[in-house]
């Protein structure tokens, strides 16, 4: 963990390439890291890949309280954008 890397924020770095993201996102030792730091964190924010890219990121959503998604406007193709926003509905959030 880098403690304050700005005031109030610290910044756990993902520590290379997992050989089974989806493992390690499905184990429960991820659940209970996630449980310990809402503890001692008033926010938790987790960077994950886009989710058309991989499933990473429908791994994490129903262990989160929201999502932010981000596009490059006019760069994006409407249905590209649209596809992803619908899988988080059907993620039980």
């Amino acid at each position: 963990m880098l403690k304050d890397v700005f005031p109030h924020l610290d910044v756990m770095p993902t520590g290379g390439r997992a050989k089974n993201p989806t493992h390690v996102l499905n184990s429960r030792a991820f659940e209970q890291m996630l449980a310990d730091l809402r503890k001692r964190d008033d926010r938790v924010f987790i960077d994950t890949p886009p989710l058309a890219a991989v499933s990473d990121a429908m791994i994490i959503l129903p262990l989160v309280d929201g999502s932010i998604f981000t596009i490059f406007f006019n760069k994006v193709r409407r249905k590209a954008e649209v596809d992803p926003v619908g899988w988080t509905g059907r993620a039980d959030l």
